[in-house]
C-alpha cells in the first residue's frame, strides 16, 4: 500500500494493508495542514483501521472528501458511523 501527499491531495493506493495505515498515521501526525481530498480509486480492500486514519486526517483538514470510493466502503464507512465526518463522490 501507498500513500502520497500533495498540496492538492492525498491518494491511497495498492493493497490495503494495516502495517501501511500504522506508518502513515505517523506520517500524517507530523503535518502541519492536509489537503481536504483523499483518492481511494486505485485502493484495493479496506478496513476498519483505513477509517481511523481518514478521521485523523480530517483532524488536520477540517472537512474530507475522498473521491474513487467502490459503494462497498461507502456502506462500510456507513457501518462504522464516519460517513457522518467523511463526504464521499464516487
Amino acid at each position: 500500500m501507498k500513500m502520497t501527499i500533495s498540496p492538492d491531495q492525498i491518494v491511497l493506493s495498492g493493497m490495503y494493508a494495516l502495517d501501511s495505515i500504522k506508518g502513515f498515521s505517523g506520517q500524517l501526525s507530523k503535518e502541519k495542514e492536509l489537503a481536504n481530498i483523499v483518492d481511494v480509486s486505485a485502493l484495493v480492500g479496506a478496513g476498519a483501521p483505513l477509517f481511523a486514519l481518514l478521521v485523523q486526517a480530517v483532524k488536520k483538514s477540517k472537512r474530507l472528501e475522498v473521491v474513487g470510493a467502490s459503494d462497498e466502503l461507502v456502506d462500510m464507512a456507513k457501518l462504522y458511523g464516519v460517513d457522518q465526518v467523511l463526504t464521499f463522490r464516487t
